[in-house]
């Protein structure tokens, strides 16, 4: 979501999040939900990213310009296999949140789908509500 999609952009009762004090930029993929971020908090995160951070891997130049593709192949090799990193985790995927936050469709995917593998007690923020999960539907009975 843009800030221009914003229907009352000026209206101070807003939801839109900024960063909180104490709250790191980089943390704020896992923290806060994609249509509560703010433009002023978005723009906290790509400096966060362009700061003197370097990842060794050949996309990540294109990704702090925020390029959505090569962002989404930092993450996904990055983030393969035993354990990636925690601090390399929040650089890959707040190079994804931008991406998402302009819009990629498939930057969005690839943070849904992280966030929903993600254990509640690292993802920070707020608790996750159980009235919100969808009720798992009981097998039939044997016969």
């Amino acid at each position: 979501m843009r800030p221009s999609d914003d229907p009352q952009p000026s209206d101070p009762t807003s939801l839109r999040c900024e960063l909180a004090r104490g709250c790191h930029p980089l943390a704020l993929w896992r923290t806060e939900r994609l249509p509560n971020i703010a433009a002023a908090a978005i723009q906290e995160v790509r400096r966060a990213l362009a700061g003197g951070v370097c990842l060794h891997h050949k996309s990540w130049p294109a990704a702090r310009r925020g390029e959505a593709a090569a962002a989404i192949a930092v993450t996904l090799d990055l983030t393969r296999g035993t354990e990636p990193d925690p601090a390399v985790v929040d650089l890959a995927l707040s190079a994804v949140l931008v991406a998402a936050w302009r819009g990629d469709a498939a930057a969005r995917t690839v943070l849904a789908h992280v966030l929903a593998r993600l254990s509640p007690n690292r993802r920070g923020g707020r608790p996750v509500r159980r009235e919100r999960l969808r009720p798992r539907r009981r097998p039939p009975p044997r016969r």
